[in-house]
């Protein structure tokens, strides 16, 4: 809500939450409802806009980590010196082979 509200005032828009038009109907002496219609836009905007984009950033995020376990099967094995000097001569023909893998396409090498 209060990062909503800074970015509002940052493009020069007002932050408020319209309030909709509600049927009357009689009020008694102790009753006050302009902040029942507040939270109803408050919760309104955390419903429609809030909880949908952390929803968004959730599945964008998790798409991401998968693309990165992916690339980290494949390349990880060179990301560090040290990771590649402790590899014996098994190990360094896997990643290799899984690296050459990588790279073909219908048994071919497709290096650009």
């Amino acid at each position: 809500m209060v990062i909503a509200k800074e970015i509002a005032s940052e493009i020069g828009v007002e932050p408020s939450f319209p309030v909709k038009r509600r049927a009357l109907r009689k009020k008694y002496f102790d009753e006050n409802n302009s902040e029942k219609v507040i939270l109803q836009a408050e919760n309104d905007f955390k419903v429609s806009y809030f909880v949908v984009m952390v929803d968004m950033a959730k599945i964008s995020l998790k798409s991401r980590f998968v693309q990165l376990e992916a690339f980290n099967g494949i390349f990880g094995f060179l990301m560090s010196s040290t990771s590649l000097e402790f590899l014996n001569g098994p190990e360094v023909n896997l990643c290799c082979t899984t690296l050459t893998i990588a790279f073909s396409h219908n048994g071919y090498l497709t290096l650009i």
